[in-house]
């Protein structure tokens, strides 16, 4: 019995006690669900410190503050909604799920996300240039198993064969919501990729930037795709494209969409012939009254007479961040599915009442203790502030502006990711070296490094006088991105200095000896 309301975290939180304590059968498969939990920051008054999780899973549908928030007991805790939580997340025991909605799966032909390093090939040399783009769920870098797009330059030209019409477009870092999007320059650019044929399209979804126009939404070689004219105007004036051309052409596209549906944001638009894009970055989605035959992006594929549609005249003009092609049509449920997938993870918002997806991203820092689990849900792609600790992460794509590294008295410890990871530049990593042997990252999906960043190592002295291992790529997958001149190590050790190297996939910390040379000639 209590003197004062409880807050729904604290009635979550004595339920769980209780239910642990005496082992309710009953409740044993029934999730708990909190509302809201907020965590402060260190010397505001505790609202939450500890969840404890028994037999009962816990869902969390919104967690914030800034403090740190302790995770125990064996049951699972999941979080929906977690981007305004800038807190330590310490995961003792047990699992955490980080949910949110996730795409269709079911007849996905091809998907293409630029937020995905390791899917990117750029032009040797010359930075940021992407000339191929392959499938995100391609892993193996020495053959492909789905569609790809790829840098043709030299494509026949009706008035001059072997024209050359293709020039690749640039990476943006971090240019929406603080994730890549490609560039294809500016309407006429000549910046366009080829793709190898996605048969039977019935099912498209962008998102799009027309900061430039937005260009043509897709390319067929056997279907035209025009954008519709301006309002006031009759016909497409193809010498300058903007914004606010109509999606479609009523008069010229292909019967496959302007007799199908498009949605913006995920609110119907018709046919699309008579709705404009916004000027920015936005969610559009197509289901097709027919097949069509995809094999080009930013571009108009068509070989017309007098060469004006496969030159650069039809080229460009548009940001592209994320394409999913299904070759089926998708139910009205899934449209809105895969919707707030994409609005979740890039930022944007969804009209027509269309559901909020919860979130993909957090400045959190997230640590899991050894025998502990986490679980990337909802898409399966998380962007974190930190990850750090001994534990398992399950399949999916995670991107950390941080590590927590730690050291174990066990020496089989390990952080071991069965998906990807992706490091952003100007990262900070911090090695606690002084509880015994350092706990390696492993990561079976692909390691990438998308520039350098700080490292800082306490109990340094620890350390053996030998290359240390902090980070590999295994099972087959590869390390990229890595430069280790691009990275400042500081450690706490008055008598060696240390540096980070790299040998094949792995990543090593390279202790030498510290002191002064005198030559005397």
């Amino acid at each position: 019995v209590y003197t004062n309301a409880l807050s729904e975290a604290e009635m979550a939180q004595v339920e769980a006690y209780l239910m642990s304590k005496w082992q309710r059968p009953f409740t044993r498969d029934i999730p708990a669900t909190v509302g809201h939990v907020t965590v402060p920051a260190e010397g505001e008054p505790p609202l939450a410190g500890t969840l404890q999780t028994g037999v009962r899973d816990l869902t969390v549908v919104n967690l914030s503050g800034s403090g740190l928030l302790a995770k125990t007991g064996a049951a699972a805790l999941s979080l929906f909604q977690f981007q305004d939580f800038a807190g330590w997340l310490d995961v003792i025991e047990g699992r955490v799920a980080l949910d949110g909605s996730a795409k269709v799966e079911r007849n996905l032909a091809f998907w293409a996300d630029a937020s995905r390093a390791a899917s990117l090939v750029l032009q040797p040399g010359v930075p940021n240039t992407v000339i191929g783009w392959r499938d995100a769920r391609d892993a193996d870098p020495a053959a492909t198993n789905y569609p790809y797009a790829f840098l043709n330059p030299q494509v026949p030209n009706d008035n001059e064969p072997d024209y050359r019409t293709a020039l690749p477009p640039v990476l943006e870092p971090a240019a929406l919501n603080g994730r890549a999007v490609l560039d294809f320059g500016a309407w006429r650019s000549g910046q366009w990729l080829q793709v190898t044929p996605v048969a039977n399209a019935r099912t498209i979804f962008w998102v799009l930037g027309s900061q430039q126009g937005g260009g043509l939404l897709i390319g067929g070689s056997t279907h035209n795709l025009i954008r519709g004219p301006v309002p006031g105007m009759e016909a497409l004036e193809e010498h300058v494209v903007t914004h606010t051309n109509m999606i479609w052409n009523a008069a010229w596209s292909d019967a496959a969409v302007k007799n199908g549906e498009t949605f913006t944001n995920g609110v119907s638009v018709g046919a699309g012939t008579a709705a404009p894009l916004n000027g920015g970055y936005q969610v559009i989605a197509t289901r097709t009254a027919a097949g069509l035959t995809i094999d080009g992006l930013a571009k108009e594929m068509r070989a017309l007479t007098g060469g004006q549609a496969d030159g650069v005249g039809r080229s460009g003009g548009q940001k592209l961040a994320e394409l999913l092609i299904y070759d089926d049509v998708l139910t009205d449920d899934e449209m809105r599915q895969v919707e707030a997938y994409l609005a979740a993870k890039w930022g944007l918002p969804l009209g027509g009442g269309a559901s909020d997806g919860g979130s993909a991203d957090s400045p959190m820092t997230l640590m899991l203790r050894e025998g502990a689990e986490l679980t990337l849900g909802g898409s399966g792609e998380h962007e974190l502030g930190a990850l750090g600790g001994a534990g398992t992460v399950s399949d999916g794509a995670l991107t950390v502006s941080g590590i927590e590294q730690v050291s174990s008295e066990n020496p089989a410890a390990e952080l071991a990711l069965a998906g990807s990871l992706t490091v952003r530049d100007g990262a900070v990593w911090h090695l606690d070296a002084g509880a015994g042997s350092v706990a390696p990252l492993r990561v079976a999906g692909g390691l990438a490094f998308l520039g350098g960043g700080s490292v800082t190592i306490t109990g340094a002295a620890a350390l053996p006088n030998e290359p240390v291992l902090l980070a590999e790529a295994v099972a087959g997958s590869s390390l990229s991105g890595f430069a280790a001149e691009a990275w400042t190590v500081a450690a706490d050790d008055t008598g060696r200095q240390m540096r980070l190297a790299a040998d094949g996939d792995a990543v090593y910390v390279v202790p030498s000896g510290k002191g002064t040379m005198l030559i005397l000639r």
